[in-house]
């Protein structure tokens, strides 16, 4: 799924996300993960994560955090911009760490 807001795409400084607007994203995540079960929450990012070099959305000000509190677990767990590791730690041992093959096999895609 992929999910940019057009208000941002010019602006150095983008606002706070809209209440709105995340639980819309919360809600659309949470049914896509209900009906497709193999997407595990390491799978859950953002194109920041995978194409760093030319995305740079959702931006440091996404809500990961509130996303997760309201249920869709994710790899990109963020607490306004501080990386929360406990977290992401119980996430990718649920569900395990990719091999060195599977991960450069998804950066070649």
């Amino acid at each position: 799924m992929g999910k940019q807001p057009s208000e941002t795409d010019s602006q150095f400084h983008p606002p706070d996300y809209a209440s709105q607007q995340v639980d819309a994203v919360a809600a659309l995540t949470r049914n896509i993960l209900s009906r497709y079960p193999e997407i595990t929450p390491t799978h859950v990012l953002g194109h920041s994560d995978i194409a760093y070099a030319r995305k740079s959305d959702p931006g440091p000000r996404f809500p990961w955090h509130e996303l997760y509190l309201k249920g869709v677990k994710g790899s990109g767990l963020l607490v306004r911009g501080r990386h929360d590791a406990a977290l992401s730690k119980n996430e990718f041992a649920s569900s395990g760490l990719p091999s060195t093959a599977q991960l450069l096999a998804a950066f070649r895609r």
